[in-house]
């Protein structure tokens, strides 16, 4: 008994530091944001566009701006991008318009 209690306590401390944090954002016109969790060694991010707008979506090198990897992201699409430590997400919207987003991040 005292080891399946002890079971339901780990998996739930462990279910506790893989939650997901969820955010929405206006992205404005030609605008950019960036997102950095210094906590984290490493992170995975979904983002949903919701407006027709084309976003670029990059991750960058902390320290001297370089592009390390990048995408970008239609209407209505979830894209996922890993993130490390040394690394930043940057979300350009180089429309004319406001860009609307939902951006879920799980800690790795």
């Amino acid at each position: 008994m005292k080891n399946t209690i002890l079971l339901y306590i780990i998996a739930g401390l462990l279910s506790f530091s893989c939650m997901t944090t969820k955010n929405y954002f206006y992205i404005g016109p030609n605008e950019s944001i960036e997102m950095d969790y210094p906590d984290y060694e490493s992170y995975q991010a979904e983002i949903k566009n919701y407006y027709k707008r084309d976003l670029e979506i990059s991750v960058v090198d902390k320290t001297n701006d370089q592009k390390i990897q990048g995408l970008e992201s239609s209407t209505n699409k979830k894209v996922e991008i890993k993130v490390e430590k040394k690394g930043k997400l940057v979300i350009k919207n180089n429309e004319d318009k406001a860009a609307y987003i939902k951006m879920c991040t799980e800690k790795l």
